[in-house]
């Protein structure tokens, strides 16, 4: 029941301050500083941070409830990014912020390093909101250990490169720069990859629902050869086939936050099993759904004034972050060859 009710009140509060119909006139600086203030003031930014350090102490299914409302709005500012860099600093030790945050590294590859004078080395690719976000949560390699560091993106080298998410993501240059503060315990970059991946599987899977209902709409008001699309019955198929991907996307997306939620130990196959076949799963939905709504509309959904180009631009940017399909899979193909032939029916079954 409260899972159900925080759901209703994510989705009524972007209704209320965050009307998606309105096009690229909703993503204006000015309406999305005003979303970015309420979504502070009422404590989302601050969904994974425990209430003994002023957080509202969510689950991880509760958390990525309102990450999947803020992606079938197609939210235009950093929330996931500053859930997850929250719950960063809080583990670390730190005090959460209530500024725009984004977190890095966010690609398996990439390592920052802390030097014993208390600098940082190493250079991260596609940051979400990297020109945008006021601090910049580093999760950095150090002799002790993994420890969350905040720096300024003003001191770092950003380059923003082009894509198609319409939020700017760019490559930082962290070399010589000094953190602005240091948690003193240490984080688990491990968790914390988890985390990130089914956070955008979770906005993605959001952005599906809302691609279907804007293609449903459509299709059933647009006429061809005398009778709506809705008639046709290649369109309905592909509807339904879109539909079975939202589907899909949801319960690999609630299956992950629940291993999240119960499995404690990072080094689980099966949570990797949970987290890495959400990202996989949720990428394959958007690669295949994004691509039937675009048919059903046309040349209509990809003009900047529709709608629905909103969504789809923002769900290629999102399956890359945090590692892309083809990262997970692998990752998931080597755990499995090391684990034998004889354990992957137990560990499927398991789950």
């Amino acid at each position: 029941m409260l899972d159900s009710l925080l759901t209703e009140a994510a989705d009524r509060f972007f209704q209320d301050h965050y009307d998606q119909s309105a096009g690229v006139v909703a993503e204006s600086s000015e309406t999305n500083a005003r979303l970015w203030s309420l979504l502070v003031e009422n404590g989302l930014t601050f969904a994974l941070v425990p209430e003994s350090l002023g957080g509202a102490g969510l689950t991880l299914m509760q958390a990525f409830a309102i990450l999947k409302i803020g992606g079938k709005h197609a939210s235009p500012v950093p929330l996931a990014e500053t859930m997850l860099s929250n719950w960063l600093l809080a583990m670390s030790g730190s005090a959460p912020s209530e500024l725009a945050l984004s977190v890095a590294p966010q690609h398996p590859g990439d390592s920052i390093h802390l030097t014993q004078h208390g600098r940082l080395v190493g250079t991260v690719r596609s940051i979400n909101f990297a020109s945008q976000c006021d601090q910049l949560v580093v999760m950095a390699t150090s002799p002790q250990g993994i420890r969350a560091v905040v720096v300024r993106p003003d001191d770092c080298i950003v380059q923003v490169k082009p894509g198609t998410s319409p939020d700017p993501i760019g490559d930082i240059d962290l070399s010589r720069v000094t953190p602005i503060s240091a948690g003193p315990n240490i984080v688990s970059r491990r968790r914390a990859q988890f985390l990130g991946a089914v956070a955008y599987a979770a906005q993605m899977a959001g952005a599906l629902e809302a691609m279907l209902e804007i293609t449903t709409d459509y299709v059933q008001v647009r006429s061809a050869f005398g009778r709506t699309l809705s008639k046709f019955q290649a369109v309905q198929q592909n509807l339904a086939t879109l539909a079975c991907e939202v589907a899909a996307a949801n319960s690999a997306v609630a299956s992950a936050a629940d291993a999240l939620d119960t499995i404690k130990d990072d080094d689980d196959p099966a949570l990797l099993l949970e987290c890495a076949s959400a990202k996989i799963r949720v990428g394959e939905a958007a690669s295949l759904g994004s691509t039937i709504a675009h048919q059903a509309h046309g040349a209509t959904g990809y003009t900047a004034e529709y709608v629905l180009s909103r969504y789809s631009r923002r769900i290629w940017g999102w399956r890359d972050q945090f590692g892309s399909e083809s990262d997970w899979a692998i990752e998931l193909g080597n755990e499995i060859a090391k684990q034998g032939a004889d354990e992957l029916w137990p560990l499927i079954a398991s789950r």
